[in-house]
């Protein structure tokens, strides 16, 4: 029985085709991935207790890029690694989004501080405090920016004083096993112990016979401490802080040698002009002599939900809109970094 006639050429060309095949669905799924990552969404995993007990060390979260609208590239560089071209820098261009960033929202950024490329920067994941044109202030822990106050909610984790009552121990062992946490002891025989934790775990620990009292714990202004926070030369505290006005695009800035120091990194680093200030008390921008500038972006005041554990605005300054990457919506798997255990409760938990 004869064989079925072959095509000389067919045989040599089907591994070819079949090779080509693969690699055309293979570059698809890849240009779909990386599509998605760039303009849909992102995941970040996190790695600090900055933002406890909203988000956990652990907690790997979905960031919607659409929300604010998909930042464009800003630098051209191999897919899902940190190679790029150093020489190679794009105009920080975004497209439009449905949502503008409203106070109290979760946004992942880039770290203001970093230098280099705004894409290329760390990744930070903080609260929305303040807003453009806001004028911000702290007092006894509690921020509010133009009225608007944002009092510890619920998943929020500050720091507490707890004082015994008179002729009782201190119960140090239910204090650890009720979940708080950096717990010190700020007097002999424990009279008066510090330590973080929600407000709800403060209130559990408030009704032990024991415990006479359960405070936030303010930390007064320390000038030798005040020296490193944003701004400098302010009689601010972590605690206690502002007021601070949070620049918006197109205010006119009146420069002076008070708020010279706020708004120096914005005119040269995040916006890109040559800035000095003069011997004789007068300010150079572009090396042309003048007394105000003009702001080319909106700024936002931002904090950690673990307030008294988080290097945030108060620290470090503003974040500028274009540094801004999206806003955290799930937690969609989250594991304990100390067991290894997944912890299926946090499990496509909403982030609020």
């Amino acid at each position: 029985m004869e064989s079925p006639p072959v095509s000389p050429t067919s045989a040599p060309h089907a591994p070819r085709s079949f090779f080509f095949e693969w690699l055309k669905v293979f570059s698809l799924a890849l240009l779909g991935a990386l599509a998605i990552r760039s303009f849909v969404v992102e995941a970040y995993r996190i790695p600090t207790a900055s933002m406890e007990q909203t988000l956990r060390v652990g907690d790997y979260v979905l960031v919607s890029k659409l929300r604010y609208g998909p930042r464009l590239p800003i630098t051209l560089g191999i897919p899902f690694t940190e190679r790029y071209l150093p020489n190679v820098k794009l105009p920080p261009l975004r497209l439009p989004g449905f949502s503008e960033v409203k106070r109290g929202d979760v946004i992942v950024f880039n770290y203001p501080e970093d230098h280099g490329p705004i894409d290329r920067k760390t990744h930070y994941i903080k609260r929305v405090i303040g807003l453009p044109g806001d004028s911000l202030v702290i007092q006894d822990k509690v921020p509010s920016a133009s009225g608007h106050a944002f009092p510890a909610q619920a998943t929020m984790q500050q720091k507490w004083l707890a004082t015994k009552a008179p002729d009782a121990t201190f119960p140090m062992k239910a204090l650890t096993e009720s979940g708080a946490q950096q717990i010190a002891s700020l007097e002999h025989e424990h009279r008066r112990v510090a330590f973080e934790a929600t407000e709800s775990a403060a209130s559990t620990i408030r009704s032990w016979e024991a415990i006479a009292s359960v405070e936030p714990f303010v930390v007064p202004f320390d000038p030798s401490y005040g020296l490193r926070l944003f701004p400098p030369r302010q009689s601010f505290s972590r605690d206690n802080y502002g007021p601070l006005y949070i620049p918006a695009k197109g205010d006119t800035l009146f420069l002076d040698e008070d708020n010279w120091p706020i708004y120096q990194d914005i005119i040269t680093r995040f916006e890109n002009h040559t800035a000095r200030a003069r011997p004789d008390g007068r300010f150079e921008v572009d090396d042309r002599l003048t007394n105000t500038y003009i702001i080319e972006q909106d700024y936002f005041f931002v904090m950690g939900d673990n307030r008294d554990s988080s290097s945030d605005s108060r620290v470090w300054g503003f974040v500028p809109a274009n540094h801004i990457v999206g806003k955290a919506k799930w937690v969609y798997f989250s594991r304990d970094v100390g067991s290894g255990d997944v912890r299926f409760e946090r499990l496509f938990q909403r982030v609020r």
